[in-house]
C-alpha cells in the first residue's frame, strides 16, 4: 500500500467484485432451479445418491478405491435420478399434493398429515421400495436373470424389515418437518435426512445379504462385489475372511487359477451345506 492508500482501495474493490460475482452466481443458480426444477432435481439427487455409495463404500465398509463396486454406484446414481428425483417429483405434484384438496381436506398441517401417511403407508411400501428392490437386482448382474421376478421375490422376502426401517427414518424425520421446523429449513432438514437414508440403504444392498444368508453364507452375486462374474481372493477375503468355519480360498478355487467361479463355488458350499 503506498501513501495514499491505493492498496487498501484495490483489496476493497477485490472484495466487493468477488462478493458481486458470487452473488450473481447464486441467483443464476437459482433461476436455474426455478425454471428447470425436474433437471436440478435430478442432477443434485444424482450427485447425493452417488456421493451416499461411494462413503457407504469407502467411509463404512473401509473399501479402497480400486475394490469400488462401480456398477453398484451406477445403480444408486440411476435410483436417485430417474426414481426419487424425477418420478417422485411427478408423483407429489400430480396426485399426493392435490390429493388432500380432492378429498376435501383443509388446513397446511391437515393436508400435510395426510399426505405424510399415503406417502409412507403406501408409496413407499408398494412403489419405492420395489424401485430400490429393481435395482438392486440389476447391481446383482446376474446371467439370465428375471429382474421383475427377483426383485419380486426380494420384495416379499425383506418387505418388512426395510419398511420398518423406512418408518423408524421418515415418520419423525417428516414430524419434525411438519410441526417442528419453520418453512426455511424444511428442504434443507429433508435433504440431510435422505442423504442418511441413501447410505443406510447403500450398506443395506451391500452387506445384508451376507448377515442374513443361512450359515453366513453370502449368494455369489453379493461376493463378486465388482459384478465381473468370478470372485478374487481379496472378495473372498472381505465376506469369509473373520469365519473360521469357512473353508479357505485354495480350497474353493479348485483349479488354482486364482479366482473362483460360480461352479467353484456353488460345489464348495453345497458340500458345506450336506455335512451340515
Amino acid at each position: 500500500m503506498d501513501a495514499l492508500g491505493r492498496g487498501r482501495t484495490r483489496t476493497a474493490r477485490y472484495d466487493v467484485s468477488t462478493s458481486a460475482a458470487a452473488a450473481n452466481m447464486t441467483s443464476i443458480t437459482a433461476t436455474f432451479m426455478a425454471e428447470n426444477p425436474v433437471l436440478s432435481g435430478v442432477i443434485i439427487t444424482v450427485i447425493r445418491s452417488v456421493g451416499a455409495d461411494l462413503f457407504a463404500q469407502m467411509g463404512v465398509e473401509k473399501k479402497k478405491w480400486s475394490e469400488i463396486n462401480w456398477r453398484r454406484v451406477v445403480g444408486f446414481g440411476a435410483f436417485g435420478g430417474i426414481y426419487v428425483a424425477f418420478f417422485m417429483y411427478y408423483l407429489y405434484v400430480w396426485l399426493l399434493t392435490p390429493l388432500p384438496t380432492w378429498l376435501g381436506l383443509k388446513g397446511k398441517l391437515v393436508c400435510g398429515i395426510f399426505t405424510m401417511l399415503v406417502d409412507q403407508f403406501i408409496h413407499t411400501p408398494f412403489l419405492y421400495i420395489p424401485a430400490y428392490y429393481l435395482s438392486c437386482e440389476w447391481v446383482k448382474n446376474k446371467p439370465n436373470a428375471n429382474l421383475l421376478a427377483d426383485a419380486y421375490e426380494t420384495w416379499k422376502r425383506e418387505i418388512k424389515s426395510t419398511f420398518k426401517a423406512a418408518l423408524g427414518v421418515w415418520l419423525p424425520a417428516m414430524t419434525i418437518n411438519f410441526c417442528v421446523l419453520p418453512t426455511h429449513l424444511m428442504v434443507p432438514w429433508i435433504n440431510l435426512v435422505g442423504l442418511c437414508w441413501m447410505v443406510f440403504l447403500s450398506v443395506s444392498s451391500g452387506g445384508k445379504e451376507v448377515a442374513q444368508h443361512p450359515m453366513s453364507v453370502a449368494p455369489f452375486d453379493v461376493v463378486d462385489t465388482d459384478g465381473d462374474g468370478v470372485i478374487s481372493r481379496e472378495e473372498y477375503a472381505a465376506a469369509f475372511g473373520d469365519k473360521s468355519d469357512s473353508p479357505s480360498f485354495e480350497s474353493v478355487d479348485t483349479d488354482g487359477d486364482g479366482s473362483i467361479t460360480r461352479d467353484e463355488y456353488a460345489a464348495a458350499f453345497d458340500d458345506k451345506k450336506e455335512q451340515n
